[in-house]
């Protein structure tokens, strides 16, 4: 009974940031700085406001990350999982962060900025890594339950007599 309380606190945790994640990423992605929010003080410059996208892209990412460590500890698996989510919503986050650009192409002025779709992609990510991640978690619960009840409580230690055969 205990092993199903902590599977049932575990999943609802990491469901619950998981959905955290993807409603930043979603109002992050409604937030973003858009191209009428960019003003050229000169033909090589262009400044922006900072935008609230920055804040909620960070806490998205944050949230992720807090959940992969949830689901990795919680499973005894301690690889590192670094998602596309992450990585999306990271992208976007360090775009609303850029105060001006200076530069020049041969078009003219460059002046760098979220494209629309990249924070509802980290968030729509983020939403099936958690869900593959809890999926992940069941399968390992019900993998040790089901090796607790067959070698009598003993994890890992085949039964003696039980498909090895003794000399």
């Amino acid at each position: 009974m205990e092993i199903i309380n902590r599977a049932l606190v575990v999943c609802v945790t990491v469901g619950f940031l998981g959905l955290l994640a993807f409603s930043l990423g979603l109002s992050a992605e409604i937030k973003r700085i858009k191209v009428s929010d960019v003003t050229f003080t000169s033909y090589h410059e262009c400044t922006h406001p900072r935008s609230v996208a920055f804040a909620l892209g960070l806490t998205a990412s944050l949230s992720l990350i807090i959940a992969n460590v949830i689901i990795n500890v919680s499973a005894g698996s301690f690889c590192c999982l670094l998602s596309l989510a992450v990585l999306l919503l990271l992208a976007g986050t360090s775009l609303n962060d850029y105060k001006s650009s200076k530069g020049s192409t041969i078009v003219g002025t460059k002046c760098y900025l979220v494209k629309p779709g990249v924070f509802v992609g980290g968030a729509v990510v983020s939403l099936v890594n958690v869900a593959t991640g809890i999926v992940y978690y069941l399968m390992t619960v019900s993998m040790i339950k089901k090796l607790e009840g067959e070698n009598g409580g003993a994890v890992g230690y085949p039964n003696p007599g039980k498909g090895i055969q003794l000399a």
